[in-house]
């Protein structure tokens, strides 16, 4: 499910051989094409950091509709009150203030919370929260719809062992920084592959380095040719 058409052909090239997997682009804030309580389980990875704070908050109560009871939901958006969260968002509000305001793409602007705000929308939306992991520039929050107290009481003992493969790890922070600084040019992207070479038999690397060498590739005007 997405807005953009583009998106949707991305995964219908990539999933398309599935047969439990059904593509549906979106023409407003709103799950039209999904019934009440037609999911088990719902995930946005990288989306509601891209919305307004009305239309996260409206994505949530869809969510709510759609979910049935006894389902859970997994969301996330950046981190304001993390260091790099905040390093992200600075660069961001100091990026427009130098730049010529006609050229603002704010369709595909920056949206940061705090955890207390992030689990609020969640809440408000219906759902009770049962896990939110925030030691890093991400707020990632799991959510149950409609439990009772054992359910919850399950729930937070399986995702409290569980938290060291669901929170992104201090290596994801730095990582990201690092992405981050590169993008905004204070880092050379040379400077990140080298680190990830370091780091090479950890599952952070491969989400990093085709970033990293495609952000190079694609701007030897700021960088020179990508090395290697």
């Amino acid at each position: 499910v997405d807005i953009s058409d583009k998106m949707i052909s991305h995964a219908r090239e990539r999933l398309g051989h599935l047969d439990n997997t059904a593509f549906h682009q979106l023409s407003r804030t709103a799950l039209d094409s999904l019934d009440d309580g037609s999911l088990t389980k719902a995930y946005s990875v990288a989306v509601l950091c891209h919305m307004d704070k009305e239309d996260l908050y409206l994505y949530l109560k869809e969510l709510h509709r759609t979910v049935r009871p006894g389902g859970l939901i997994y969301v996330e958006t950046w981190n304001l009150a993390h260091p790099i969260g905040w390093k992200r968002w600075e660069y961001e509000v100091n990026h427009w203030n130098r730049s010529d305001q006609k050229l603002r793409k704010d369709v595909a602007r920056n949206q940061f919370c705090t955890p207390d705000e992030f689990e609020l929308y969640v809440r408000q939306a219906g759902f009770t929260p049962l896990a939110t992991y925030s030691d890093s520039p991400w707020v990632q929050v799991i959510a149950g719809h409609s439990l009772d107290e054992e359910a919850v009481a399950q729930h937070h003992r399986r995702l409290a062992e569980q938290a060291p493969t669901i929170a992104y790890s201090p290596l994801f922070g730095r990582l990201f920084e690092q992405t981050v600084d590169v993008i905004f040019g204070v880092l050379h992207p040379r400077k990140v592959l080298e680190f990830l070479d370091q780091h090479g038999d950890q599952p952070e690397t491969p989400l990093f380095r085709p970033f990293i060498e495609t952000l190079w590739r694609k701007n030897p005007q700021l960088w020179g040719d990508i090395e290697g």
